[in-house]
């Protein structure tokens, strides 16, 4: 419940602008494009491009996988930034008294808290939802540009065959890549796959072809649900009872080949500095 809340009386704004004002718009606008494009009609104008670019841009960042992980890297930063600064006696004395002029602290109170600060066994600083919403939006806005001006081609799955999806259905990779630059979204042969439906998908490259609508064969659907089934984080979802066994049992061989599965978590590395 509430998870798109914040306070927004600073800003003049009721605490459910996000979910009312903001996602509420996109997922209307982004809904006549789907439906348009369910019903065989594959032309779309850049307005109707963008809608549906912008609300796949916010299926990735509005997750709670995405989110919680934003939290986590942007806490780690924050604490990361505290041990290096804790590092130098004189760096940290000087900054803490600068924001903190009233606190009044001896120098062996502020000795005491550097020290606790040193330890790497315990996060003082933790971010709050607010920012993984602020975050939200910046970040959905620079992959709705990447997602607009790409190569759009919509798949039509054979008779008998359906696209499965997931609660991550946004997916990209570039499998000629080290695994590092893999999931970059610039990559030069990245493919990035979202489902609109049992029976089209769309997938997305930087290729320098127009794009336009194409029926597939059987591989590109087990492709596409191979990718839904690996980015999963609770729950796939298929048009037949079948379907959803055979995701089922895709997904538990990926884990006994010792693939990971899931959501993508970002990585902070500490680097150890000798001085700030």
């Amino acid at each position: 419940m509430d998870y798109y809340k914040f306070d927004g009386s600073t800003a003049g704004l009721s605490d459910d602008a996000v979910e009312t004002e903001l996602l509420g718009r996109i997922e209307h606008d982004a809904a006549c494009v789907i439906s348009h494009l369910l019903d065989g009609n594959f032309s779309l104008t850049d307005p109707q491009r963008g809608d549906l670019a912008h609300y796949m841009a916010f299926q990735v960042t509005r997750t709670p996988a995405w989110r919680s992980s934003c939290q986590q890297i942007v806490g780690d930063m924050a604490n990361t930034w505290l041990r290096a600064s804790a590092s130098n006696r004189e760096y940290f004395e000087g900054t803490f008294r600068e924001a903190n002029s009233a606190s009044g602290l001896s120098a062996e109170r502020l000795e005491e808290l550097r020290r606790k600060f040193l330890d790497s066994r315990v996060d003082r600083v933790r971010a709050t939802s607010t920012a993984s919403l602020a975050f939200m939006i910046e970040v959905a806005s620079t992959i709705t540009r990447f997602f607009f001006t790409m190569c759009w081609r919509f798949a039509i799955a054979p008779l008998g065959h359906h696209f499965v999806t997931c609660d991550n259905p946004v997916f990209w990779y570039d499998a000629t890549m080290p695994a590092r630059f893999a999931y970059g979204l610039g990559s030069p042969r990245t493919v990035v796959t979202y489902p609109l439906g049992p029976e089209l998908a769309l997938l997305m490259s930087h290729c320098k072809d127009v794009g336009g609508r194409e029926r597939v064969d059987e591989d590109v659907v087990l492709f596409v649900n191979a990718r839904m089934v690996r980015s999963a984080e609770r729950f796939v979802f298929a048009a037949r009872k079948e379907e959803a066994h055979a995701a089922l049992a895709l997904r538990r061989k990926l884990v006994s080949a010792g693939i990971e599965v899931g959501p993508r978590k970002p990585q902070l590395r500490e680097l150890q500095l000798a001085s700030v």
